[in-house]
């Protein structure tokens, strides 16, 4: 990534992180990119009960203000408004206390602590900086330390 595509998302970043809580909503992620279609100002927001609506608000809300303030500097891009959608990673031990009970996959750094490298199942519990992962298909609980997760995310169960 360049260095003025990095800085449009840290101006971006730091405009969604002003507004947003005002409207109760808070900042996922900001990318910039040259993609297929051209290029993509992407700002993923989260909060409850999020949907096309807030989506809406807030792509207006950002819309009017890069107009204003000349931010991107390109004539042509799409600015996109999303959620991090019903496979989101989940990126800090916070993430994982939130969506307690909800179905995930976690890759973990070293096996070891697991007897396998990836679990999919409940979260069930988070004590200190262990997450416990239910695995229905095999009735057991994995007691994992946050530090070996490599990564993790919702998933959607079948």
């Amino acid at each position: 990534m360049n260095k003025t595509h990095r800085l449009i998302e840290e101006k971006v970043k730091g405009f969604a992180l002003e507004v947003l809580p005002d409207i109760g909503l808070e900042l996922f992620d900001v990318t910039f990119r040259r993609e297929n279609t051209g290029l993509v100002l992407r700002v993923t927001i989260d909060g409850e009960g999020l949907g096309l609506q807030e989506c809406s608000k807030v792509s207006g809300i950002i819309s009017e203000w890069l107009d204003e303030n000349d931010i991107v500097g390109y004539d042509n891009y799409n600015l996109e408004v999303s959620t991090p959608g019903l496979d989101r990673p989940l990126r800090n031990i916070n993430d994982f206390v939130r969506f307690r009970g909800r179905y995930c996959k976690v890759v973990l750094k070293d096996a070891k602590e697991a007897g396998r490298k990836t679990l999919k199942g409940y979260i069930n519990n988070v004590e200190d900086r262990t997450v416990t992962i239910f695995m229905k298909s095999s009735k057991k609980y994995f007691h994992i330390d946050y530090d070996n997760i490599k990564k993790a995310n919702l998933e959607v169960e079948f």
